[in-house]
């Protein structure tokens, strides 16, 4: 995939019956909310080339991450879980030391939140 310009994004994705899957490229910075009521939430990092590759990752293989490194950088990018629960997770995704907790609803830092009531749903951080 070519590569996105450095912006901040901020955006809430809600279901109530079908499932939810959010794929972020490895410019993203920020926190993000995964949680679902009845069913699984999963964070995951992957290196995805293009929509292809996307496709035939196989999500049932992948574990929750801790960290990724960009490949070919020499800047790391941390994924720092804070909550880690079947039907929910929360943290942070960047590159350096995360910023301290925003004081306002819009700021600088990027804010994803993906939730559904009755499916699972999912958030891939591509690194």
């Amino acid at each position: 995939m070519p590569d996105s310009a450095v912006s901040t994004l901020q955006a809430r994705v809600d279901n109530s019956m079908g499932a939810a899957f959010v794929s972020l490229d490895n410019k993203y910075s920020g926190t993000f909310d995964v949680s679902t009521t009845f069913a699984d939430a999963d964070v995951y990092s992957s290196t995805v080339d293009d929509l292809k590759g996307l496709v035939q990752l196989d999500l049932g293989v992948y574990r929750p991450t801790s960290s990724a490194a960009t490949v070919g950088t020499t800047v790391e990018r941390t994924v720092e879980l804070d909550t880690v629960k079947t039907s929910r997770m929360t943290g942070w995704v960047g590159t350096g030391e995360r910023p301290p907790p925003p004081t306002s609803r819009f700021n600088s830092q990027g804010r994803i939140e993906v939730m559904s009531t009755l499916s699972p749903v999912a958030l891939l951080l591509e690194s």
